[in-house]
This record gives C-alpha cells, structure tokens and sequence, in this order.
C-alpha cells in the first residue's frame, strides 16, 4: 500500500463557539497529525496548533533512513515541549494541553503515535473498524474527559507508539473525541468513503 491520499474536515460543533482542534497532513511526506486542545481562554485553540506545526515540521524534516517509530516518538516529543514552553510563557496560557495522534507512513511502512484521546482507526476494505490507539483517559471510572496524559501537561512525554499494517483498500481515520465520542464504531466506515 502506497502513502495514502488524505481529506479532512473540521467543524467547531454545536457547543463551542471556537474551535479547539487542528489538523494538517502532508501527503507528499506521508505525514497526518490531529489534535484537540484545552486549557484557559483560546489556550486550547493554541496549543493544538503549536502541536500539530510542531509534529508535521518534525515528520517532514525526518532523514530518509530514520526509522518511523523513531520519528514518530521525537515528533511527540518536539511537540510536547513546544506546548510545554508555550505554557509556561503567560499567565494566560498556564494548563495549556493538547492530544495529539499521528500518522506517518514511509517506505510501505504506517505508524502510528498518540497522547491522550484523539484516535487512529484502519478502516478494512470489508468494512471491519480496528481501533488502533488507547485512550489515555479515566474512562474506566466514568471520567472520560479527565486525561491521564497530554502535550504540556502530565504524561505528554509518554507517546504509544506502534507499526498499523493496512492492506490494499483499507483507510486510516485520525480523530478527537468530537468525532469519536458521538459515534458508534459501526459508523465510523461512513465517514472515512
């Protein structure tokens, strides 16, 4: 399977009046990055963007003979202290956060990396959705929207990192939990055709 093509779309949703996630991808470098931000006033809107820039930048300049695990960690990495600095730099910005997953396909090869609950799903060819990311959050306890790691924040330093391994006509969908967390797994097919 070759470096996919990608198509993406956003939308602040029905309960915020900003949006807080960014997106961007490089389809050329075989790099996709999503991310959903928190924090104070507009933070969150920041530090999504600062992640994602960060990560995309970090893939893009990758040497050709590094391994993609490799780059994916330092990817996270860079991006976690960028959002890091970046909180520390205002009182405004302080609690600034953000999720971020990543997918980076080089050489036939498809890794993917993420902190906190944005997701990777392979979508089959049959239509058979195989959730690829675990998200890192206290879901167990009926706290889903409390992380237990996040770029800036505690435990954005501990990327899950692993190889997916796509067959000819299966799709990747990279999300937040705006997506995820209004949609059955049996649905998330319809938005990847």
């Amino acid at each position: 399977m070759s470096a996919p093509a990608s198509a993406s779309a956003s939308h602040v949703g029905l309960k915020r009046e900003h949006q807080e996630d960014s997106h961007a991808e490089d389809d050329f470098h075989g790099c996709f990055v999503v991310a959903d931000g928190m924090g104070g006033h507009l933070a969150g809107e920041v530090a999504s963007r600062i992640a994602v820039q960060t990560a995309l930048a970090r893939l893009i300049a990758s040497p050709r003979n590094e391994q993609p695990e490799t780059a994916v960690r330092a990817a996270i990495a860079d991006a976690h202290a960028a959002v890091s600095a970046e909180g520390k730099r205002s009182a405004s910005s302080r609690g600034l956060g953000t999720t971020l997953v990543v997918l980076f396909a080089r050489n036939g090869r498809f890794v993917v990396g993420h902190v906190g609950d944005s997701r990777a799903y392979l979508v089959r060819a049959s239509g058979r959705v195989e959730l690829l990311t675990t998200d890192h959050n206290l879901a167990e306890y009926g706290r889903a929207n409390v992380l237990t790691r996040a770029l800036g924040l505690v435990g954005g330093d501990q990327a899950d990192v692993k190889e997916a391994r796509p067959r000819d006509g299966d799709r990747f969908v990279l999300c937040t939990d705006g997506l995820h967390g209004y949609l059955r797994t049996s649905e998330i097919p319809g938005i990847a055709e």
